[in-house]
């Protein structure tokens, strides 16, 4: 059985579904307190939600070893500061990796090196990329023909995330090329160096989007 304070950890980046309101937002783990997590408080339109208590829900979040489901219901919701306190349960379900959440057509700018020597994990020499989409797990770019990548081609990343003002920089490892109708490759890159506290917010920003698009599309 796994333990959820191994997956949890304060400030990290977590989304909060709730099926009985039809919602999902986003948040971060604030403490633990006798068991339960305590969670920023949802906001909608620059307000606080108010969860019933015993209100069913769901912590979706990701660790290095993965994404994870977690059941959870509502205890008590807090002012100052304003914190949500859930209890979880010891049901955790791993979500596939192919079911990760990939974001189409981020807001984000990407530098890149390819990587041949040593040197070119320093070198300041990088060129703008095109991203096609992006996932706490690896992101997939747009680049020249001429670039000649192939599988195990080490990239260095320099992500920067507008919405966030925040770079990210990681070194990702090819994983799929393909050549797309317009003549430019399509590269599918995992990621092989990152800081974890860089994927949370990655995923930070994934769950924030997540929930602005699926408002957007009600």
């Amino acid at each position: 059985m796994m333990d959820v304070h191994k997956i949890l950890k304060p400030g990290q980046q977590i989304n909060l579904e709730c099926k009985t309101m039809n919602k999902s937002w986003n948040s971060s783990i604030f403490d633990f307190e006798n068991g339960n997590v305590l969670v920023a408080s949802p906001m909608e339109e620059m307000n606080y939600v108010f969860i019933k208590p015993d209100t069913p829900l769901i912590i979706v979040a990701a660790s290095e070893a993965g994404m994870y489901r977690i059941p959870a219901k509502a205890i008590e919701n807090r002012k100052g500061p304003f914190v949500l306190v859930i209890q979880p349960s010891d049901e955790i379900s791993a979500i596939q990796r192919r079911q990760f959440f990939r974001l189409k057509n981020p807001d984000i700018n990407l530098k890149y090196i390819i990587i041949n020597t040593s040197d070119d994990y320093y070198s300041k020499n990088l060129k703008d990329a095109n991203v096609i989409d992006l996932s706490g797990s690896g992101i997939a770019i747009e680049l020249p023909k001429e670039e000649m990548v192939k599988p195990e081609t080490k990239i260095k990343l320099q992500i920067h995330i507008s919405d966030i003002d925040t770079t990210i920089n990681a070194v990702g490892k090819a994983i799929r090329c393909m050549e797309q109708e317009c003549g430019t490759l399509k590269i599918c890159l995992h990621y092989i160096v990152i800081e974890e506290k860089d994927r949370d917010k990655i995923i930070g920003y994934l769950f924030k989007e997540q929930a602005k698009r699926g408002r957007q599309r009600i």
